[in-house]
């Protein structure tokens, strides 16, 4: 399955319009049926892969319940580019319970992250973040 999703995430033509309305839908579907194994080697392809993969890849990921869905949100945030990070928070909000609420304000790495975006950032983003961080609050 991974193969089929790395095929479909790398390739130039979906884009606008079509991503949002169906290819992330199908991006969705193809993780849920995703074995450790695929997962495996996602984590260990994406270093190799570009901003716009990732990206399309965090928005795609929602929480149900799969613990690899969160293990590969936490690995994302480890990155230095914005716009990735963003889309991360996006999706991590969708994980917090109470059982995740320790191990997010635990991590130093996401914490610091998040308030140095919200004194950096446009609106949409600051919005994002202090959602995030809400839903964290006892």
């Amino acid at each position: 399955m991974f193969i089929k999703l790395d095929t479909y995430l790398s390739d130039p033509t979906i884009t606008g319009e079509y991503w949002y309305d169906e290819a992330s839908d199908i991006v969705e579907d193809m993780l849920d049926e995703f074995e450790a194994l695929d997962w495996q080697t996602l984590i260990s392809e994406l270093p190799n892969k570009s901003v716009d993969y990732k990206i399309k890849l965090a928005y795609c990921i929602n929480d149900n319940g799969n613990p690899y869905k969160l293990h590969t949100l936490l690995y994302m945030i480890n990155t230095d580019n914005d716009d990735i990070f963003k889309v991360c928070i996006g999706s991590l909000v969708n994980f917090v319970s109470s059982s995740t609420k320790e191990l997010f304000l635990k991590n130093n790495n996401l914490m610091d992250r998040l308030k140095s975006l919200m004194s950096n950032s446009d609106k949409v983003a600051y919005v994002v973040c202090e959602n995030f961080l809400n839903k964290l609050k006892p």
